[in-house]
């Protein structure tokens, strides 16, 4: 379903089978008010990434192009953008930024 997950999420707990970690961060994703073209702009220095707004740890069936705003569980900010999928379908190549 192309989902990109944190380790607290019950899906991703159970599809990839990491009941032994120890830790499951906690890391808020949601779909981003932003496009592919703004988040190929942002630069380095000066973008102020905004607050999410629910409260969700997964995001399913993602496509090309889909920008995704993240908050980890330190409060760390920052977009992932989805370029591509293989040909299988069970791998993802992503663009990330991250607040400075």
């Amino acid at each position: 379903m192309n989902t990109i997950g944190a380790p607290a999420s019950s899906n991703v707990q159970s599809v990839f089978g990491i009941g032994s970690w120890t830790t499951f961060n906690d890391t808020k994703i949601e779909m981003a008010a932003i496009d592919a073209a703004e988040f190929d702009v942002i630069g380095p220095v000066g973008y102020v990434f905004p607050e999410l707004t629910g409260n969700t740890n997964e995001v399913n069936n993602l496509s090309i192009d889909d920008v995704l705003l993240f908050e980890t569980v330190n409060g760390k900010r920052g977009y992932i953008k989805v370029n591509n999928f293989d040909q299988k379908g069970d791998r993802m190549n992503i663009d990330v930024k991250v607040a400075n």
